[in-house]
């Protein structure tokens, strides 16, 4: 009932439609464990997709969100927060919560919600938290609520060991820009050196 009428809405807001159709309940992600090597990608959802020398590891991020005891005006719970799932890949500690821009999924933007990702080194954050979705710079609500676009939003979050040792992450993001055109930058950065 809840995705159908997410759809509902979604027709009717054409911005996030782009922006929320069709993102499943889970996520998953590669993980090699002996090199800290991560890949947390939009485009390898299928459940058939396989890498050598990786485990998959599935979440479901949608089953993380968490209801207050107040009610919107049709007395549906409204959205208060998420759990966090926490797993580990070697070195670095992942953490999956649910996101979303407004708590009433009736209201401005509530029907979009996303996996929100968070990748540590002990106590040291190594990746911001990220919505894994894609943004619009003009989503003002959005961006107020969890972070400017495109700079805490991305489709891909991969880490890679280098041959001295150290750890690059390396974020795709991809987002519409202020005119409706679709913009893609690519950030890499050192997040652990030895």
């Amino acid at each position: 009932m809840m995705r159908h009428i997410k759809l509902l809405i979604l027709l009717y807001l054409p911005c996030q439609a782009a922006l929320g159709e069709g993102l499943p309940d889970t996520i998953s992600y590669f993980c090699n464990a002996n090199r800290s090597e991560i890949s947390i990608d939009m485009e390898e959802q299928s459940s058939s997709l396989k890498r050598d020398g990786f485990i998959k590891e599935t979440v479901n991020w949608g089953g993380l969100l968490e209801f207050g005891p107040e009610n919107n005006g049709r007395g549906e719970p409204l959205r208060s927060g998420s759990k966090i799932a926490i797993s580990q890949c070697g070195m670095i500690q992942i953490r999956i919560e649910s996101g979303f821009v407004n708590d009433d999924i009736e209201g401005q933007s509530g029907a979009l919600d996303f996996p929100i990702i968070e990748l540590r080194i002990g106590e040291r954050t190594a990746v911001e938290r990220t919505a894994l979705e894609t943004c619009s710079v003009d989503d003002r609500r959005a961006n107020v609520y969890f972070g400017t676009c495109p700079n805490y939003w991305a489709q891909s979050i991969k880490t890679r060991m280098q041959s001295d040792g150290s750890i690059e992450a390396e974020i795709k993001r991809q987002f519409f820009g202020r005119h409706g055109e679709t913009k893609k930058i690519v950030e890499k950065r050192k997040i652990y050196q030895i």
